[in-house]
């Protein structure tokens, strides 16, 4: 295997996702792009972030345009790039590992699509980032418990009050939460409208939840931290 893994590098020398020069055979960014991602963290003195009314939110990245966070990203949901998910859910569990010893759940739930999207995609963006948090801080990911039931329109291309009426009633449990604490896993927070109506759900039917956004919109992030 390890002879096929360098024929194949030799033949299709890996690069980087982001910057496209050339990378060693398991990384996904190249140094200087790794330097430039780090300008993306999300300062601890700028967390919890807050969802449309009022949860809190936690995270690793501000989603800036231009930046690497941004290509790993849209490679993962829009061309079914799966290491980049499996890359972002190591580095998100790292992040995660001291909240979670504080805070502990019972499972992790990726925020669901519905079976069209995941028809048109191939795989849910999501899951692929939360079963990698799972597998690195040993917490079971609940994939099923929740199910996307409405089709309405994407949730970019709509306003904020929008984005809110588009998730009412748009999902449903499949699954006692009871008395359980779950982690809700989200790749994008922009209004945080759709963790604010997974999380009412799971509330509403005797559960509480924590909120974990891989990245937050935030396009002006990289001119605040100068």
């Amino acid at each position: 295997m390890r002879l096929l893994s360098n024929l194949f590098d030799w033949i299709f020398p890996p690069t980087c996702v982001h910057c496209s020069i050339g990378v060693e055979s398991l990384a996904l960014l190249c140094q200087e792009c790794e330097n430039l991602l780090e300008q993306c963290v999300i300062p601890n003195c700028e967390l919890p972030g807050q969802t449309a009314a009022g949860r809190p939110v936690w995270g690793l990245w501000y989603y800036r345009t231009g930046s690497p966070i941004r290509t790993c990203h849209r490679l993962l949901k829009f061309e079914g790039h799966e290491r980049a998910g499996s890359w972002m859910g190591k580095r998100a569990a790292a992040s995660l590992q001291n909240r979670m010893k504080s805070n502990p759940c019972v499972g992790i739930v990726p925020i669901p699509s519905h079976r069209v999207k995941m028809l048109e995609r191939g795989l849910l963006p999501t899951h692929v980032i939360a079963s990698e948090i799972s597998l690195v801080l040993h917490i079971p990911e609940k994939p099923n418990l929740m199910i996307r039931t409405a089709l309405g329109p994407s949730q970019s291309a709509l306003k904020r009050d929008e984005r809110i009426n588009n998730l009412k009633h748009a999902f449903a449990l499949k699954d006692h939460v009871a008395g359980r604490h779950f982690l809700i896993v989200d790749d994008l927070l922009t209004t945080g409208a759709t963790l604010d109506a997974a999380a009412a759900l799971i509330e509403e039917n005797g559960g509480t939840a924590s909120l974990y956004a891989i990245a937050f919109r935030r396009e002006t992030f990289g001119s605040l931290r100068h």
